[in-house]
C-alpha cells in the first residue's frame, strides 16, 4: 500500500498537471507558457537552478527561460553547447540523462569536470536533462538542478517528459497559429500588376510595423526581379497607421528609390496626413487624391 505521503505527492502532480493543461489550452502566448511551465514544475519538484530552452528559425539554441535561486526569468540568449557535456549528449541522443551526484557520478561520454561551469551550476549536486521532442523532432532542451544529492529519480524524470511533451505540442500549436496569422497579414497586402511596368499596392485596414514588414519583403521582391518602374501606394481604404511604424515607412519609400522606382502616394486620409506627410515631403513623393488620378499621371509619363 502506498503511504499517505506518497499519495498526497501523486495528487499534487497529478493537479500540476491538469493546471498546466488549463493553462496552455487557452494561451497563445509562448511566454505564458513557459512560465507556467516553471511555476507549476517547482510546485513538485526541487529545482535552484535550469534552463527552458529551444531552436530558433536557424537551428540556434536559444534560452527562453532561465531559472537561477528558485526565481524564474525569461530570457532570449544563444546559448553556446560545449562538447561533451551532458546537454550536448541529449541534443545528440536525444535522450534524458540523471546524474543523483555530479561530483561522485561517471559517463563514459561526458566530462563532467567539463561541466562544472557549463551545464552544472557551483552549488548543485543533483541534474536532470531531458530533450523537448515532438514525435520525433527536436524543439529544445529542459534542464533542472538541485543542491541537493539524489533530489531527482525515476518519478521527476516521469514528470518532467509529461510536462515537456505537453510544452512541446502546445509551442508547436503557437507556431502554427503565428504562421497562419504571417500568411493573412501578407493576404492582406495584395499587390496588383497593372502592366509590365506599374503596380497598384492597396493598403487595407491598421498598419503596424509587422503588417508593413511584411508589405515592404512582397513589393520590393517583385520591384527588384520585374523591374518595376512606378509602384502606387493607395491608402484609401488604410484605417490607421501606427506611429512607431514611420522608420519602416520610411525605408521602403527609400528602398523602391534605390531599386529605381518611382513611388506614387493616392488616398491619403486626414487622420493619418500628420504622421505621413514629413516621410512623403522627405523622399518628394508624388500625392495624388486617388488612383484614377494617378493612372491619368502615368499614362503621360510612361
Amino acid at each position: 500500500m502506498p503511504t499517505t505521503e506518497a499519495l498526497v505527492r501523486a495528487r499534487a502532480e497529478l493537479e500540476c498537471i491538469q493546471e498546466f493543461g488549463r493553462i496552455i489550452h487557452s494561451t497563445r502566448d509562448r511566454f505564458v507558457v513557459y512560465e507556467s511551465f516553471y511555476q507549476l514544475l517547482e510546485q513538485v519538484v526541487p529545482i535552484d537552478h535550469g534552463n527552458i530552452s529551444f531552436f530558433d528559425a536557424q537551428q540556434n539554441l536559444r534560452h527562453v527561460y532561465v531559472i537561477a535561486h528558485r526565481r524564474g526569468n525569461f530570457a532570449d540568449e544563444p546559448v553556446t553547447i560545449k562538447p561533451h557535456t551532458p546537454s550536448a549528449w541529449i541534443l545528440r541522443q536525444r535522450k534524458p540523462l540523471l546524474f543523483e551526484n555530479i561530483y561522485t557520478d561517471s559517463h563514459s561520454e561526458i566530462n563532467l569536470e567539463h561541466a562544472l561551469g557549463a551545464d552544472f551550476h557551483h552549488a548543485s549536486c543533483s541534474w536532470l536533462g531531458l530533450p523537448i521532442m515532438l514525435g520525433s523532432q527536436l524543439l529544445g532542451l529542459v534542464t533542472i538542478q538541485h543542491h541537493e544529492t539524489a533530489a531527482y529519480g525515476d518519478r521527476e524524470l516521469q514528470l518532467l517528459q509529461t510536462l515537456s511533451l505537453m510544452l512541446s505540442t502546445t509551442i508547436n500549436q503557437i507556431q502554427r497559429v503565428e504562421e497562419l496569422e504571417v500568411l493573412r497579414l501578407a493576404l492582406s497586402a495584395p499587390t496588383i500588376p497593372v502592366d509590365q511596368h506599374l503596380w497598384i499596392v492597396p493598403v487595407i485596414g491598421r498598419v503596424d510595423q509587422q503588417r508593413l514588414a511584411i508589405l515592404q519583403t512582397i513589393l520590393l521582391g517583385h520591384v527588384e526581379r520585374q523591374r518595376i518602374r512606378y509602384v502606387v501606394l493607395d491608402l484609401t481604404g488604410m484605417r490607421s497607421f501606427d506611429p512607431q511604424a514611420t522608420g519602416l515607412f520610411n525605408k521602403l519609400i527609400g528602398a523602391l528609390r534605390l531599386l529605381g522606382a518611382t513611388c506614387i502616394v493616392s488616398g491619403v486620409q486626414a487622420e493619418n496626413s500628420a504622421v505621413l506627410s514629413p516621410i512623403l515631403s522627405q523622399h518628394n513623393v508624388l500625392i495624388v487624391r486617388d488612383v484614377q488620378q494617378s493612372l491619368r499621371y502615368l499614362k503621360r509619363q510612361i
